[in-house]
């Protein structure tokens, strides 16, 4: 039993007098056609996927969700079907035109995997692909011309929902698409066309490479690949913003004293004052004076204060006094004040006595 499939009892049917009614006719079918903005199809396309594939798998996205697309009338009676299908003719290697039938998948990595096991199956062994799984919306490509509509015919063999569409058209800003759709009046009405028209253009707006490469990943690794493949870069991630100062790695490189990543992380990682050494190295940079981030850092973890040696380095600079780093970092640790030091040799301090008196030999005073 195909579980998949239901077979409708008219007697308890809330369509069966519309069905009734247009079962009866001659010509029960309508065809509408609308205009479709596919430049995110296209998109998609030129970054290698299948512009055909796409569309079939929007196509069934929209089907989906419509109730009135899940039926299919059969010799036997109407039946109800859980999921919808589509399919495409396709080339097989003897030149022969073959039907290929796609499954619905509600991601596109499966549906996408699913399409080219089937097409490759219906290419090299000549033969068509239908299995009973899903109430079919047919499609044909005539890609050789941008046709405005298409007037599909009545079958009464084929009574499934079918769609056709031409050769997409470029214009200044968007790519557009006519796709006619020739669905049977017994089981889908106007109202429905047009609601599955605009699922339609909702579904090809949703299509976006980064769900793409998801939906492909799912269905090449596998779920639990991707879940941990997500928690292993999410906590990575974590990580980075922890231990790396993003705004102080920026802030050094815009100052022209740059510093790697390595380095930062490093000194985080030692618990050295990140900010305090790179703000003191920028300074010196800025002031001409060569020094570098390892010199900064071995004198705090000697227990100097970097900040007053900087200072009173670029003071010393200033006023052209020689003083080099390792003398300046030395006095600093003698515990003396080298900021300080540096201030009065540039501006020597006046000590002033009081009067002296003395008395000479000769008793002058």
């Amino acid at each position: 039993m195909n579980e998949n499939k239901i077979k409708i009892d008219l007697s308890t049917f809330e369509g069966a007098p519309m069905y009734e009614r247009f079962m009866a006719e001659q010509d029960p079918t309508v065809c509408c056609t609308g205009t479709f903005n596919v430049t995110n199809l296209y998109k998609q396309k030129k970054k290698g996927y299948g512009f055909n594939a796409l569309l079939c798998y929007c196509v069934l996205q929209a089907a989906q969700q419509i109730k009135e697309f899940h039926y299919s009338i059969k010799e036997d009676g109407l039946y109800y079907y859980k999921n919808v299908k589509t399919n495409a003719v396709i080339n097989g290697k003897d030149g022969q035109l073959y039907n290929a039938s796609y499954n619905y998948f509600d991601n596109f990595g499966d549906f996408y995997k699913e399409y080219q096991r089937v097409n490759e199956y219906c290419t090299n062994n000549c033969t068509h692909h239908d299995e009973d799984t899903g109430a079919l919306i047919s499609t044909s490509a005539v890609i050789a011309y941008p046709f405005t509509s298409f007037n599909i015919g009545v079958s009464k063999i084929f009574w499934d929902n079918f769609m056709m569409w031409g050769k997409y058209v470029k214009k200044f800003n968007r790519v557009e698409l006519n796709i006619t759709l020739r669905f049977h009046h017994a089981t889908v009405d106007g109202q429905a066309a047009a609601k599955f028209f605009n699922e339609l253009q909702r579904q090809i707006n949703l299509l976006k490479r980064g769900f793409i490469m998801i939906d492909l990943l799912l269905a090449t690794t596998g779920q639990i690949v991707l879940y941990v493949a997500i928690a292993i870069f999410a906590t990575l991630l974590v990580l980075f913003i922890i231990l790396v100062p993003i705004k102080t790695w920026f802030v050094a490189l815009v100052s022209g004293a740059h510093v790697s990543m390595s380095r930062l992380i490093g000194m985080k990682m030692r618990r050295i004052p990140v900010a305090i050494i790179i703000d003191a190295y920028i300074m010196a940079k800025k002031a001409g004076i060569d020094i570098d981030v390892v010199s900064l850092e071995t004198h705090h973890l000697a227990g100097g204060d970097v900040r007053k040696v900087i200072n009173a380095l670029i003071a010393a600079h200033s006023a052209k006094i020689d003083l080099s780093l390792e003398d300046a970092k030395a006095i600093d640790l003698a515990g003396r004040d080298v900021l300080n030091a540096v201030k009065v040799s540039v501006n020597p301090k006046v000590i002033e006595t009081p009067m002296v008196s003395a008395i000479a030999k000769d008793g002058v005073e």
